[in-house]
């Protein structure tokens, strides 16, 4: 009988061995032999934008840095009162510059004092986009004013990011749910997911002169649609 209870217990042993050849004081490597799969899951979420960003500029020169400061000043204040008297709240105006340079022509390879250059900046948030053609078309009568944009985006960007990760992450599920079935296993967990960072498909358009654009044609603005897009890579364990 006891013969017979020892070759049970070596049986059991054999076993355990079996599904982990390790010795006990390394058994905790064993998690380094299960087998694993790793895929690749993209989101995408397209979206109509619901705000967009102008860039706005003022420059003005003059010889003296208080007539450039001055010159500056009257556009500027132009232009905040064109803004105000288009209903643009005061919170979506931010001023993002200023600065007083000396300007310098080269001759000959030698600097030229030319004058000085007084410049500001803002960043202007417009979030009723149908009338962003007649503001834009506005600015110009403040003076001289350079644009940049408009930017387009969206007010509830954290929403359709989340809603791109849950693609992503849908979709890596299911090619690993399709290598696991494949190769004649399952899925059992998921051991990691990581998300990757993605470059924003948006992009600045140039600063122009409002100004010297004035002779030409209006554009009607298109906004069109936005792309919200997510990546991860996801790992799980397969038996």
């Amino acid at each position: 009988m006891n013969s017979t209870r020892a070759v049970v217990v070596l049986l059991a042993a054999g076993i355990a061995v079996a599904g982990c050849v390790r010795p006990p004081a390394l058994a905790a490597d064993c998690n380094a032999d299960r087998s694993k799969v790793t895929t690749t899951g993209i989101g995408i979420v397209h979206l109509p934008p619901d705000t967009a960003t102008l860039g706005l500029r003022v420059d003005a020169r003059a010889a003296k840095p208080a007539a450039a400061q001055q010159r500056a000043a009257a556009t500027a204040t132009a232009l905040m009162q064109k803004l105000r008297d288009l209903r643009i709240p005061a919170d979506a105006i931010r001023t993002t510059a200023y600065s007083l340079d000396r300007e310098y022509d080269y001759v000959k390879g030698q600097p030229v004092f030319r004058g000085y250059l007084t410049s500001q900046a803002w960043k202007v948030r417009v979030d009723d986009l149908p009338r962003l053609g007649e503001i834009l078309d506005a600015i110009e009568t403040a003076g001289n004013v350079a644009i940049e944009g408009p930017q387009f985006g969206l007010r509830a960007l954290d929403a359709a990011n989340a809603d791109a990760l849950r693609r992503a992450v849908g979709d890596a599920r299911a090619k690993a749910d399709a290598v696991a079935q494949g190769g004649g296993t399952r899925i059992v967990r998921i051991m990691q997911i990581d998300e990757h960072a993605t470059a924003d498909e948006e992009r600045p358009m140039p600063m122009m002169s409002m100004s010297r654009a004035a002779e030409a044609p209006r554009t009607p603005i298109a906004p069109g649609e936005l792309t919200v897009r997510a990546v991860v890579t996801l790992t799980a364990e397969i038996r």
